[in-house]
């Protein structure tokens, strides 16, 4: 048992210094960087048990408006999470109002014909009916200071950078690793 357990930290700390060492060149394909750390944030997040009723056994993860993921989004489906006990189901949102509880949405900052056109106004609605145990992870400038958790994003430099409202997680019973806040790439933001 202690050696599955050396193991699993071997290839735990394999995988995260090399997420590291991408952060810091620049980045070639910018959906797949982004749909890996949704993977990296079921990971390494905490969220309560039953923190979404209807899982059933599932980790699940929504998009919120237009893919901009093109198939990477789609490659999450049946991934592990908690040590491989868990599969990644994936759920799909036009609007906040088709919005079913998750463990981790992230929020589209593509144009929509929907009403909900923006980022910002998906948030809004998001933030008026979610789960209380839900991650919010956005790529739009000012969404981890307006109710989002984790902002992340591609530099003009090509380099990712991460906004972390660790404040706002902790208000929703969820956290991050210790591991991920201590990234050079990380800004905490109040």
């Amino acid at each position: 048992m202690t050696r599955n357990i050396l193991l699993t930290l071997i290839v735990c700390g394999v995988w995260l210094a090399t997420s590291v060492c991408n952060a810091q060149t620049p980045v070639k394909d910018e959906r797949q960087v982004k749909a890996t750390y949704l993977y990296f944030f079921s990971q390494y997040g905490t969220w309560p048990e039953n923190a979404v009723p209807d899982a059933q056994g599932q980790f699940i993860v929504g998009l919120l408006g237009p893919d901009p993921f093109g198939g990477y989004f789609d490659a999450l489906k049946g991934k592990t999470v908690a040590g491989g006990k868990i599969k990644i189901e994936i759920r799909r949102f036009e609007s906040s109002n088709d919005y079913k509880p998750c463990h981790l949405v992230f929020i589209s900052p593509e144009a929509a014909d929907n009403g909900e056109g923006t980022a910002e106004q998906r948030l809004a609605g998001l933030l008026k009916k979610r789960n209380p145990h839900v991650m919010i992870v956005s790529d739009s400038p000012g969404l981890a200071t307006a109710g989002a958790m984790i902002n992340n994003f591609i530099a003009a430099d090509g380099r990712v950078h991460l906004e972390i409202n660790r404040a706002e997680m902790q208000k929703q019973g969820l956290d991050m690793s210790p591991k991920v806040l201590q990234l050079s790439i990380v800004h905490l933001v109040p």
